[in-house]
């Protein structure tokens, strides 16, 4: 029995793509219109990494995330001052990279006469890579692509692409028609409590 465990990380490579563009598009919605403050370090280490793997003989992978790396600072750049679509953007990007990579892995499953699909198992056999896990790869990283641009649209129109806890400043509610229209619900009671104090106190003298 092997006691080393059989790693393929080329095996999951769509996947660890994904999670990682998620949790740096997580960080741009919270770095308050900045996102080159992500954007830059993030992709820097995406290039030396994408690098190491192509030097490491995947050449694929390698390739595709430098390209993610070249994309990630320029996205800023293009589209200054637009956070939201930077993150349409880059996880329109990453899709695609996932896609590809996907489409790379087709390869070691095919057969030897290029038609028949066997299945290629990794990480000491828990994880299998056959025609099943094509398709289903295949289904739902177009499906995501394709709602990327329709939930930035829908976003877009009724203005709420924003993160949350995101405060406005209090010039810019002032345009928006008043400070009131984002007052918490415990302060609108407090208001109207209020309010209904004083009628009924204006009213006093005259029941007597």
């Amino acid at each position: 029995m092997n006691p080393l465990l059989d790693v393929s990380f080329a095996a999951i490579a769509p996947e660890l793509v994904l999670t990682g563009a998620a949790l740096v598009l997580l960080l741009v919605a919270i770095t308050r219109g900045r996102p080159q403050l992500v954007m830059l370090p993030v992709g820097l280490a995406t290039i030396a990494l994408g690098a190491w793997v192509a030097i490491g003989g995947d050449l694929v992978p390698g390739v595709v995330l430098a390209l993610l790396g070249v994309a990630a600072p320029v996205l800023p750049i293009v589209l200054p001052g637009r956070a939201t679509l930077v993150q349409a953007w880059g996880a329109g990007l990453a899709l695609g990279a996932a896609l590809v990579l996907t489409l790379w892995q087709v390869g070691p499953v095919l057969g030897a006469d290029g038609g028949s699909l066997v299945a290629s198992a990794s990480f000491a056999g828990s994880l299998a890579s056959d025609g099943l896990s094509l398709f289903t790869r295949l289904t739902v990283y177009l499906s995501a692509l394709l709602v990327v641009p329709l939930g930035y649209a829908y976003l877009q129109e009724r203005r709420i692409n924003r993160a949350e806890g995101r405060v406005a400043h209090p010039a810019r509610r002032r345009r928006h028609g008043g400070a009131r229209w984002r007052e918490r619900p415990r302060n609108r009671v407090r208001r109207a409590r209020g309010a209904v104090l004083r009628a009924v106190r204006a009213r006093e003298p005259c029941a007597s």
